[in-house]
C-alpha cells in the first residue's frame, strides 16, 4: 500500500448474537495463536455506518473479543464505518439528518459500546469512514469521495501509519498508565491518545450530539 508492505489478518464471519459466540471464539482463538508470532500494529474494527440500532446489539461480540485478547486490544484500535456513502436517515421531524450528524451519532454508539466492553470509559477510538461501492463518487485521481467531501482511503492510511508511529513513541517513552494485559501481546498505549490523534487529523470540527451541546 503506497509502497509499504502491509500484512492483513482478516476475521470473516464474526456474528453479533449471544448464540453465535462459540463460533466467534473458534475464529478469534485461531487469530490469537497467529498473532503471538506477529503482533499487529493496528486493529481495525469494522461496523456499518448505516446500522440504525442503538441497543448495543454487538455487545456479545465485543465482549468476546475483549475476553479473548484482553481490554488492551482496543487501545490501538481504529473503528472503520463501512457503507459510508449511505444517505442519512430521516430525523425525528421527518426531515433528513445532516451527513455529519449521521456520522457523529453512529460513531458515538460504536465508541460507547467499545468502552463498555473494555470496561474503560476513557477510550475514544478514532473513526475512519470506508466506502467501496461502485456507485460512490470518484475524483479525478480515481479515489472514492464521501458525501462530506473526504477522500477516505488516504485518511485511513494516514491514521493507521500515524497510530503506529504514536504507539512506538509511546512505548519508547513508557507513557502507559498501566502494564499491558497479559492476554494480548501487541503494543499498547494510553487510551486517550488514539482519540487525540483522530482529532488532530479531522478536516472539520466534530459535531456534538444534542444532549452534549450544553454539557
Amino acid at each position: 500500500v503506497q509502497g509499504i508492505k502491509v500484512r492483513v489478518i482478516d476475521t470473516p464471519g464474526l456474528l453479533p448474537s449471544w448464540s453465535d459466540q462459540r463460533h466467534n471464539e473458534k475464529i478469534l482463538h485461531s487469530v490469537k495463536r497467529f498473532i503471538k508470532k506477529s503482533p499487529p500494529d493496528i486493529v481495525l474494527y469494522l461496523d456499518r455506518l448505516d446500522t440504525q440500532s442503538r441497543d448495543f446489539s454487538d455487545m456479545p461480540l465485543l465482549r468476546t473479543i475483549t475476553d479473548i485478547f484482553g481490554p488492551s486490544i482496543w487501545f490501538n484500535a481504529i473503528v472503520g464505518l463501512t457503507h459510508a456513502a449511505s444517505a442519512p436517515p430521516d430525523g425525528p421531524n421527518g426531515t433528513p439528518s445532516s451527513y455529519d450528524m449521521f456520522v457523529t451519532q453512529r460513531s458515538h454508539v460504536v465508541q460507547q459500546a467499545i468502552r463498555q466492553a473494555a470496561g474503560d470509559m476513557r477510550l475514544m477510538n478514532p473513526i475512519s469512514l470506508v466506502e467501496n461501492h461502485s456507485a460512490c463518487r470518484i475524483d479525478t485521481s480515481g479515489q472514492r469521495v464521501l458525501p462530506n467531501g473526504q477522500v477516505w482511503k488516504p485518511h485511513l492510511l494516514l491514521l493507521s501509519f500515524a497510530s503506529k508511529i504514536l504507539a512506538e513513541a509511546n512505548a519508547l517513552l513508557k507513557l502507559q498508565d498501566s502494564p499491558p494485559e497479559k492476554h494480548y501481546t501487541a503494543r499498547t498505549r494510553v487510551p486517550p491518545l488514539p482519540y487525540l490523534l483522530s482529532t488532530l487529523l479531522q478536516s472539520r470540527p466534530q459535531l456534538k450530539l444534542p444532549e452534549e451541546q450544553f454539557s
